[in-house]
C-alpha cells in the first residue's frame, strides 16, 4: 500500500473526514469564464496517458516518473486576459495504487509539467482521502500574465493531442454521451 510519511503530510494539504469524502472547492469570481480539458467519450472511467520518455510531454509527481492516469483539467481566465488558474483533478493516480510496482516513498512537493519547450511547475498539490485512504489529487497552476497563459495552452495542446483529450467550453452545453444504450428506470 501507499505509506503517507510525516514528510509527505508535511508537503500536501491533507483534508480528511472519517467516513466521508472531503475535497477542495475552488470558488471563482464571475469575471473568469471556465473551460474544461476532458478526455474524449469519458464515461467516468479512468483514462491513462500514453506518455512515454520518447515523447517526452507529460505530468510528472516525481522527477523523470511521468503520471500515467490522465486528469480532468478546468481552466479559468479573466476577461482582460491577465491571469488565468488550471484546475487538476487526478482520479486514483498510479502512484495510489495498492499493487503499483516502483511507487517512490519520498513526499510530493510538486506537479511538473514537461514538453518539448521545457517545464512549468506547481506546489499547489493537495490530495483528497475517503475512508482514510487517498483517492485522488487535485492542483493547482496559477498563470498571473498573459505570457504563462499562452505557454501553458501550448502545453495543454500538446498534452491532449497525446492523451485524447477535447476541449469544451462549460458556459455551452456538453455534447450527448455516444457510447452505450440509453438507462431506463421504472417508477
Amino acid at each position: 500500500g501507499v505509506n503517507i510519511s510525516v514528510a509527505m503530510m508535511k508537503n500536501i494539504l491533507c483534508f480528511l473526514t472519517f467516513g466521508a469524502v472531503t475535497h477542495v472547492s475552488c470558488f471563482v469570481p464571475g469575471s473568469f469564464r471556465p473551460s474544461i480539458y476532458h478526455p474524449k467519450g469519458f464515461q467516468g472511467t479512468r483514462r491513462h496517458a500514453t506518455t512515454t520518455m520518447e515523447t517526452s510531454c507529460g505530468i510528472q509527481f516525481y522527477p523523470g516518473k511521468f503520471e500515467s492516469t490522465v486528469p480532468n483539467v478546468k481552466l479559468t481566465r479573466s476577461k482582460d486576459g491577465t491571469n488565468g488558474v488550471a484546475y487538476f483533478d487526478f482520479d486514483m493516480p498510479s502512484f495510489f495504487e495498492p499493487n503499483a510496482e516502483d511507487v517512490p516513498e519520498e513526499a510530493i512537493v510538486g506537479m511538473t509539467m514537461v514538453d518539448e519547450e521545457g517545464t512549468l511547475v506547481t506546489s499547489q498539490v493537495n490530495a483528497r482521502f475517503q475512508n482514510g485512504r487517498p483517492t485522488a489529487l487535485e492542483c493547482q497552476y496559477v498563470m498571473t500574465e498573459a505570457g504563462a497563459w499562452d505557454r501553458f495552452i501550448r502545453f495543454m495542446d500538446r498534452y491532449a493531442e497525446a492523451n485524447g483529450l477535447g476541449l469544451e467550453n462549460a458556459n455551452k452545453p456538453p455534447p450527448p454521451p455516444t457510447a452505450g444504450p440509453a438507462k431506463t428506470q421504472a417508477i
